[in-house]
């Protein structure tokens, strides 16, 4: 069930990147950008953030959630039996903005809160008719219910609510914002009013279509910024900074950070134009930049987004691994005895926005050595090698967030720092349910109490906080 932001290419790896049990309540037809959307039954799903209209993909950061069920232990912690509250925990989800989602029964009902890194509770709300949620992003969370969406802030206030219903919908959202639809028809006419709204309900633009047919798509780019295709390929976008519409024949980007890249001009070959192929790069005030790629860095590239001011793209004739950095506007190539060692089989079968991208300055590929065996080597935005490369089974996955590698076998999981050092594994912790960092915090997956290990592999609290809690 994992969408993600159209792309202009699907290259990847086989990554099965453990997750926590995802908190879907019903199939999640359309997706949004950078925030985790959890339903209503647990199961391993993720589904992305922030919505979009008849997209098939996402970008960004994706984190689970922790369906709450008794586990066995493997010791660090020693598999400690942690103090019970009053509460039974159904779902936990990752943390995102020091917040995390936490859904629990106890005598008063059936809640949703929200718990900060040392395990206190922010806020709660009730939990009845709740069917998505998703991660704070920019401050900001949704709450989905049947027949409304709901913006709720950090410390809990409901800043605006939008009715679902036959004449009324929210198309896109992301980052406390959102994409209204409203249909109106009199005698004398009919058709459909969009507003742009932020996270109080200010209409910061408008627009209207006299008709909407099954393949109009409407999209969250992030920044703020949305917009509408009727077809054709070609996209109204409008851009908040500037207060202005642009058109573009392509939608294929989302701005992670303040640009996005909108994909690769090939123009009519090298010949007639000059060059074999430019990025072509959108700021979210429109300015579109055009880089030239240099005549020795191959023929035919797919690439992915910008993240940390650096694009990685691939070179598909020859096989390998390149990278634009943003702030020097320069090109780096993976060494040659490197690039013969990337499986490329596996990094064509996995989303490019999850694989291709550096993650606080690394990159993590699986290699296969000249003995035959694979490994997994990560890089620094110079392709130069972080540590040895580390053995791993055919079967075994890998996955590279912040400061942590964490590698998963079928029987243990090990977690790895940047310079090749373990600093913990499954074993040591006494968790088997360990997935991947973010913001340098793992979620324990399958636990009765929601469990959090910091990058050292130590508990990050023991107990639930309710103090601020009032009925």
């Amino acid at each position: 069930m994992k969408k993600n932001i159209a792309l202009m290419i699907v290259l990847a790896m086989i990554l099965s990147m453990a997750s926590c049990s995802a908190y879907n309540g019903k199939d999640n037809e359309s997706t949004a950008g950078n925030q985790t959307d959890f339903g209503k039954t647990t199961n391993s799903d993720r589904v992305p953030a922030d919505k979009n209209d008849n997209q098939t993909t996402t970008p960004g950061v994706e984190s689970p959630t922790a369906e709450a069920e008794p586990t066995g232990t493997d010791d660090m912690n020693a598999g400690e039996t942690l103090p019970q509250d009053n509460n039974t925990y159904i779902m936990y989800g990752d943390y995102s903005e020091g917040l995390a989602w936490i859904e629990y029964t106890n005598v008063s009902g059936d809640f949703l809160g929200c718990i900060d890194t040392t395990g206190k509770v922010v806020f709660q709300l009730p939990a009845r008719g709740v069917e998505h949620i998703y991660q704070f992003k920019n401050g900001y969370s949704y709450l989905i219910y049947e027949d409304a969406l709901k913006i709720i802030d950090t410390s809990g206030i409901i800043t605006s609510t939008y009715t679902i219903d036959n004449n009324n919908n929210v198309v896109a959202y992301g980052e406390g914002f959102v994409l209204v639809e409203n249909y109106r028809a009199d005698f004398n006419s009919a058709g459909y009013t969009y507003n742009i709204c932020d996270h109080i309900g200010t209409v910061i633009e408008s627009f209207t279509l006299e008709e909407k047919e099954s393949y109009y798509k409407f999209k969250y780019f992030g920044k703020g910024i949305f917009g509408y295709s009727i077809g054709s390929g070609n996209w109204e976008i409008y851009l908040p900074n500037c207060q202005e519409w642009i058109s573009l024949g392509n939608g294929n980007f989302y701005f992670v950070d303040d640009v996005a890249l909108m994909g690769i001009d090939y123009g009519l070959g090298f010949d007639s134009n000059g060059y074999r192929g430019k990025l072509q790069i959108i700021d979210s005030n429109g300015k579109i930049k055009e880089v030239v790629i240099p005549e020795d860095l191959g023929w035919v590239w797919e690439a992915g987004y910008i993240k940390d001011e650096i694009c990685v793209l691939f070179e598909g004739s020859s096989n390998y691994l390149l990278s634009y950095n943003i702030s020097d506007n320069s090109f780096s190539k993976i060494p040659d005895e490197y690039a013969d060692k990337v499986i490329y089989d596996e990094l064509s079968r996995t989303n490019l926005y999850d694989t291709l991208a550096f993650n606080n300055g690394f990159i993590a590929l699986p290699m296969r050595g000249s003995d035959g065996c694979r490994y997994v080597m990560a890089f620094d935005k110079n392709w130069n090698p972080a540590f040895d490369p580390i053995k791993i089974g055919q079967n075994d996955s890998f996955s590279l967030s912040g400061e942590r590698l964490v590698i998963k076998t079928s029987t243990k999981t090990t977690v790895y720092d940047m310079t090749g050092k373990v600093v913990f594994t499954s074993s040591d912790v006494g968790y088997s349910g360990i997935t991947e960092y973010v913001e340098n915090i793992v979620c324990v997956e399958n636990e009765k109490f929601p469990t959090y290990l910091d990058a050292n592999g130590q508990l990050l609290f023991d107990k639930i906080d309710m103090s601020n809690v009032t009925e």
